[in-house]
C-alpha cells in the first residue's frame, strides 16, 4: 500500500486528493479558487507502519487491514457531512481501531 494507491482511488472516485508531507488529504469538493472544501479526510502511514485515518486530528483510527486503506478512506469520506464526524457504520465495517489523539501530538521544543 502507498500514498499513490490512495490518491488513485480518490481520483477514480471523482474526489480531490492532495499529497502532503505526512500523507494524503482528500476532499469531496473544491471551491472556485481550487481550495479543498469540507468534508475532507486525511490518511497516512505512521512511523510504526500503521495506516491512520483522521480528520484534522480530532479522531484517529487505525485501518487494520492494509488492503482496505483506499476503500475505508473513500467510504468514510462519502459518509461524512459538513460536521466531519466519523461514521460508526464505516468504523464497524472496516474494524477501525480508535487511537488516542495524544499519541499524534508533537512536543514543543
Amino acid at each position: 500500500m502507498s500514498n499513490q494507491d490512495v490518491i488513485e482511488a480518490m481520483l477514480a472516485a471523482g474526489h480531490y486528493p492532495l499529497l502532503r508531507e505526512w500523507g494524503v488529504e482528500t476532499a469531496r469538493t473544491r471551491d472556485e479558487e481550487g481550495l479543498l472544501r469540507a468534508p475532507l479526510i486525511q490518511v497516512f502511514e505512521d512511523e510504526k507502519g500503521r495506516w491512520i485515518l483522521t480528520v484534522f486530528g480530532e479522531w484517529f483510527y487505525q485501518i487494520p487491514n492494509e488492503s482496505d486503506v483506499p476503500a475505508a478512506a473513500l467510504e468514510m469520506l462519502r459518509a461524512m457531512n459538513y460536521c466531519m464526524r466519523f461514521s460508526p457504520e464505516v468504523v464497524k465495517k472496516y474494524d477501525l481501531i480508535p487511537l488516542d489523539p495524544l499519541e499524534f501530538e508533537s512536543a514543543d521544543e
